[in-house]
């Protein structure tokens, strides 16, 4: 039961945070993803071993992506 809730509680931030980054608004998309993070560390904490090895996987897999985001992100609020 508690697999499946956490893979329940995984997929649901997953998900929530796929919505945020299509919201147009920063604001609000910045205030989804603070919500979601809580979910998820509950979730994380809560699953089983396998589960936090794919998590941790697909995480070193997307950093790049997050850290070329965020460096972009950085850059066009200095320019400004």
């Amino acid at each position: 039961m508690s697999v499946i809730l956490s893979c329940v509680g995984l997929l649901t931030t997953v998900l929530i945070t796929y919505y945020s980054f299509q919201a147009g608004d920063d604001v609000h998309s910045l205030a989804i993803r603070l919500i979601t993070a809580p979910i998820f560390l509950v979730s994380f904490l809560f699953s089983p071993l396998l589960i936090k090895l794919v998590v941790l996987g697909a995480f070193f897999m997307a950093v790049p992506y997050i850290g070329d985001r965020l460096s972009i992100y950085f850059h066009r609020q200095l320019k400004k």
